[in-house]
């Protein structure tokens, strides 16, 4: 028993596992086929069926890699191209969370700012890139 648990566990500390590409195609997927099963079309459920296939096999062929910088370096370039709808996605969450308080943001490096609500016009100074600018809260 010890040697198969050892096994397994060298199996899976070998493998790549799940990231947030991995993340994004199961989502995509999950979506894609509640929207296949609203969809009257059969031409539309065909394709939905082919891109709900490839994200499950693009899925299990990262999770099982072996080759590890490969699917960091997708990672990465994956987190870097969605990186501003992420932005705003948490920015949005933070306005939902937090009534009492307004976030701005710096128009030079989209630094996000905590401000209290109803301020009224307020000089704002970035921390991060130096920019002085006005806004009204």
């Amino acid at each position: 028993m010890d040697n198969f648990k050892e096994k397994l566990d060298r199996f899976f500390r070998s493998i790549y596992g799940v990231d947030s590409l991995s993340r994004f195609l199961l989502v995509l997927s999950l979506f894609s086929m509640i929207i296949r099963n609203i969809a009257n079309n059969r031409q539309v459920e065909m394709l939905l069926n082919i891109l709900i296939n490839l994200c499950f096999i693009i899925i299990l062929f990262r999770m099982f890699s072996r080759n590890m910088t490969a699917r960091s370096n997708e990672n990465i370039a994956f987190l870097k191209k969605t990186k501003p709808i992420r932005r705003e996605w948490e920015l949005l969450k933070l306005r939902i969370e937090n009534k009492d308080v307004a976030y701005v943001k710096c128009p030079e490096c989209k630094q996000i700012a905590k401000l209290p609500k109803n301020s009224g016009k307020v000089k704002i100074h970035c921390k991060n890139c130096g920019n002085d600018f006005v806004k009204n809260v």
